[in-house]
């Protein structure tokens, strides 16, 4: 919403958060998991769900139009 409405600023800093916690958790969990552990993959449970909401995905995105309008102020 910040790049949508010209808050440059704001918007950058809120990406510069994100991608530092992003970083910070990555790190946290790499040094807590150091083991590696295999359990088989995904159960067979997950596949049809899996593809069910894919399948949304792509069918929201295709169908839905998105209008992008400038914010204008009437001082």
């Amino acid at each position: 919403m910040y790049g949508l409405f010209g808050i440059t600023y704001g918007f950058i800093l809120i990406y510069l958060i994100f991608v530092g916690a992003t970083i910070t958790i990555t790190i946290v969990l790499a040094a807590t998991y150091r083991r590696v552990e295999f359990r088989g993959g995904v159960s067979r449970s997950w596949i049809l769900p899996m593809l069910l909401f894919i399948i949304a995905v792509i069918i929201a995105s295709v169908f839905t139009n998105y209008e992008v309008a400038p914010a204008t102020s009437n001082h």
